[in-house]
C-alpha cells in the first residue's frame, strides 16, 4: 500500500473514493475495510491542511459512496430476511382445521434418502 501521508491531497483522495466506489459496486467488502482505513487517515490529514473549497468539492463523491453503501447494506438485510423466511417455510407452519383445532403442517421428510 502507498504511504497515506505522501498521498494526502484532494486528487489522491478523489481517486481513493473512486476505488471505494468500485469496491462497493463489485461487492468486494473485504477490500472496503482497507479502503475505509486509508480514507479515514487521509481525510484527517486533508482536514488539517486542505482548503475549505477542496474539501467541499469532495462532498458529492462522499455522499454518493455513502448512498451506495447504504443500498448495499439494505440489500444484504433483505437477502438475510428472505433466507430466514425460506428456512421458516421449510420447517412447516401452523394452521387451523375446519373444526378450529390447531394443526401443524410440515414438510414431509423421507425416512431414508435415496441417491442415484
Amino acid at each position: 500500500m502507498a504511504d497515506v501521508a505522501a498521498g494526502a491531497s484532494a486528487p489522491a483522495f478523489e481517486e481513493l473514493l473512486a476505488e471505494e466506489r468500485r469496491c462497493i459496486l463489485a461487492g468486494d467488502f473485504a477490500a472496503l475495510e482497507e479502503t475505509g482505513r486509508r480514507k479515514a487517515e487521509m481525510f484527517e490529514q486533508l482536514r488539517e491542511r486542505a482548503a475549505r473549497e477542496e474539501l467541499a468539492r469532495l462532498g458529492p463523491q462522499l455522499k454518493r459512496n455513502q448512498r451506495l453503501l447504504a443500498a448495499a447494506i439494505a440489500g444484504i438485510r433483505e437477502a438475510e430476511a428472505r433466507v430466514s423466511i425460506l428456512h421458516k417455510a421449510d420447517a412447516g407452519f401452523t394452521t387451523y382445521t375446519a373444526t378450529g383445532t390447531r394443526a401443524s403442517v410440515g414438510r414431509a421428510r423421507p425416512g431414508m434418502e435415496r441417491r442415484a
